[in-house]
């Protein structure tokens, strides 16, 4: 379960994103969806981390949670 707070998930940067479809089409686990920016099924993601590699715009951001920032500034 730590596994899931540890590893940074992505999320959409909505003022580059030009709706393209291209993380959704290279997903591996297929959890993309447009809606009409895309949305994340996180709970079914395996952080191959594709979506944000492939983004012709950049416009995938990876993030840590924030129980992770909060352990960073401690630490």
């Amino acid at each position: 379960r730590i596994f899931r707070y540890s590893t940074r998930e992505p999320f959409v940067i909505e003022d580059k994103c030009t709706k393209c479809g291209t993380c959704a089409k290279v997903c591996l686990s297929k959890v993309i969806t447009l809606n009409p920016y895309p949305k994340f099924k996180r709970s079914r993601c395996i952080h191959c981390y594709c979506c944000q590699e492939l983004c012709p715009q950049d416009a995938i951001e990876l993030k840590r949670s924030r129980i992770m920032e909060v352990i960073k500034k401690i630490i």
